[in-house]
């Protein structure tokens, strides 16, 4: 009957149920659709694997607003409708932070960011990418529906000593048996977007050039 319905098959199962308050902070999300939207089934969603997956879903009003009461602050959603095969997205992702405020990430071209990040050797999904003269990493951002890469401006080669503290090496210096990191230098990032590596790796955006998950 659920899948009849229209139900996503993640919750076609009668015995799921939401334990996410017994193990994490949690907020309330408020959102306003289109009017259009009144009365449907609304999806609140969370990317994962290179895809936005459905956790919960409610019912737009009317006018088009949804309330999900109870859902894990500090994270970054986006609401979508199912139609039979996928999930449609609805909205921009939306980031809840502890006071349950929403904020829209929508890339601002006007606003430039620039951050430094350190990739660790677990870190598999940041790659290097080369070819005979030149080698860069790239991360993405969303616009839209879709994800535009951007070029690092440079970045560094380095490891810890046994202090923890950073010693830079070049490519054809580095110790035989180190592990190597990179110290990744972005700049022209939009404001306001949300930034991804890829793979396995959880989506971010960054604000006065400080990285927020």
């Amino acid at each position: 009957l659920a899948q009849k319905e229209g139900l996503h098959p993640r919750f076609v199962n009668p015995y799921y149920k939401d334990v996410t308050p017994l193990y994490a902070p949690v907020g309330r999300l408020e959102a306003n659709l289109d009017r259009s939207h009144g009365g449907e089934r609304i999806y609140l969603c969370v990317f994962n694997f290179g895809e936005w997956r459905p956790l919960a879903y409610s019912y737009a009003a009317a006018d088009g607003s949804v309330l999900f009461p109870e859902v894990v602050v500090e994270s970054i959603y986006r609401l979508g409708s199912y139609n039979g095969e996928t999930i449609i997205p609805l909205t921009p992702p939306l980031r809840l932070d502890s006071l349950s405020s929403v904020t829209k990430l929508i890339p601002d071209m006007q606003i430039s960011e620039s951050v430094v990040i350190d990739r660790t050797p677990d870190q598999f999904w940041i790659r290097l990418n080369t070819d005979r003269s030149d080698s860069w990493f790239t991360i993405q951002y969303l616009d839209g529906n879709r994800w535009v890469p951007v070029r690092s401006d440079s970045y560094r080669i380095f490891t810890l000593n046994e202090e923890g503290e950073k010693v830079y090496h070049s490519a054809d210096n580095l110790p035989p048996d180190a592990e190597p990191r990179y110290e990744i230098s972005f700049s022209g990032l939009p404001g306001n977007a949300l930034l991804y590596w890829g793979g396995f790796s959880k989506p971010f955006s960054v604000r006065d050039n400080q990285i927020i998950m």
